[in-house]
């Protein structure tokens, strides 16, 4: 099933014609984006299926160095 949902993905990144994008590209930019809107950590490693907190706490330091917006098109969830 995984490997058939990064096959449909990469199919459709190739078709897009977006290069040297990844799936994790992706599930990274998710974390990132939740916790910029203020999830607990320990919520959201439990969402990507994070064993350890303290895994998902290293992107951290991704949203400290992401420069600040004033708003967003999407809304938090």
């Amino acid at each position: 099933m995984i490997r058939n949902i990064r096959t449909a993905i990469n199919r459709a990144f190739k078709k897009a014609g977006i290069k040297n994008a990844t799936v994790n590209d992706i599930r990274n930019t998710f974390i990132v984006y939740q916790l910029e809107q203020g999830i607990r950590t320990d919520r959201l490693a439990e969402l990507v299926g994070h064993q350890k907190p303290s895994t998902t706490e290293k992107y951290l330091d991704l949203v400290a160095q992401r420069p600040t917006k004033t708003h967003t098109k999407i809304d938090p969830l």
